[in-house]
């Protein structure tokens, strides 16, 4: 059984949270406009590099989203 995903606050003005698991390498994105979608098969030092980033934002721009992962929007 998988444990429920904490979230975090992100620092960005585009993104407001983060969720990952490290069991199933799930990380979940909520977004300023409500928007939340989930990203598949991300690797713990890539969602490591994004929340330490100086910029959130920017980082999971360049090795998330165009990282190439597969993605779903979750229902609101």
């Amino acid at each position: 059984m998988d444990k429920p995903m904490r979230f975090i606050a992100a620092v960005s003005s585009n993104i407001t949270a983060f969720g990952y698991s490290v069991e199933s390498k799930e990380l979940v994105v909520q977004f300023e406009n409500g928007g939340r979608y989930s990203y598949a098969e991300v690797p713990p030092e890539i969602v490591t590099c994004v929340m330490f980033a100086e910029s959130q934002g920017k980082a999971f721009d360049a090795l998330i989203k165009k990282g190439g992962y597969k993605f779903e929007k979750l229902d609101d």
